[in-house]
């Protein structure tokens, strides 16, 4: 199949650049799960909340497959988190593995992995079982007018939100994982690593979510700045083939119902 192009991220606000220096760290940078759902309590799974420290999501299961003697595919959880980080998520195993689990708790610890509490649920832990993240980060060489500058931005994003791209981390060191879960979902490549294979395919969902949300936020630009007839001729001559299709799908008249909507 032929490649297709990274996505050009558009967003939009306009305020001049924020100069600050940030680089991802154990100190500098914390991550924390927020989960769906608390644990039952009871059941044949355990919950383990888990503090780690300069180490993947991936890296972290085959530490504790490794200990606990299990396979990787026998550990659940629920999302991926940075490796440059100090990061909290939920990890689930089975509740046979405890034993294992509390003998080894000094040697995670040497490992920089501290577990923090374990709870009995009834299943395990599955891709996407999280409310969200909370992050911390700690910006350097900060002058007095940027702070100010970001904390009025930052009340601003308050009340409007900001386009939620997904980063570079999911797409690899070369960007171009989603040419390979491309591939993968078209059935024109095979890869026996199902986990490997849900994340390249996660990275092309990942993409094509990128591909639209720079669409909607054009879109969005385009409403705001033109007559309902100017926003016609801007659709027709736009470089994203959605938008010109949206052209002959559109009138002037239902483009000013959108623009009158608050978002």
């Amino acid at each position: 199949m032929p490649d297709i192009a990274p996505i050009r991220r558009i967003y939009p606000f306009t305020h001049s650049a924020c100069d600050g220096y940030f680089k991802p760290s154990s100190r500098d940078f914390v991550v924390r799960e927020i989960p769906l759902y608390e644990p039952s309590g009871s059941g044949e799974h355990c919950l383990l909340y888990v503090r780690k420290k300069g180490l993947s999501t991936f890296e972290l299961l085959y530490l504790l497959s490794q200990i606990l003697g299990c396979k990787v595919r026998d550990i659940g959880y629920a999302g991926l988190k940075d490796k440059a980080a100090t990061t909290y998520q939920y990890i689930s195993i089975h509740h046979s593995l405890l034993p294992r689990l509390e003998s080894a708790r000094a040697t995670l610890e040497e490992k920089q992995v501290k577990i923090l509490n374990i709870t009995f649920h009834h299943n395990k832990l599955k891709i996407g079982h999280l409310k969200g993240n909370a992050f911390f980060m700690r910006l350097k060489k900060c002058s007095p007018t940027n702070a100010k500058k970001l904390e009025s931005i930052l009340q601003s994003l308050t009340q409007s939100g900001f386009p939620n791209y997904f980063g570079n981390q999911r797409f690899g060191n070369e960007g171009d994982n989603f040419q390979s879960g491309r591939e993968l979902a078209h059935n024109a490549m095979e890869m026996k690593n199902k986990k490997i294979n849900k994340f390249l395919i996660s990275s092309y969902q990942s993409y094509l979510f990128n591909a639209w949300l720079s669409c909607r936020i054009t879109l969005s630009q385009i409403l705001h700045h033109f007559s309902p007839n100017e926003a016609m001729n801007a659709l027709q001559s736009s470089s994203l083939p959605a938008l010109q299709h949206l052209n002959t799908q559109c009138n002037p008249q239902m483009l000013k119902i959108w623009q009158a909507q608050k978002q």
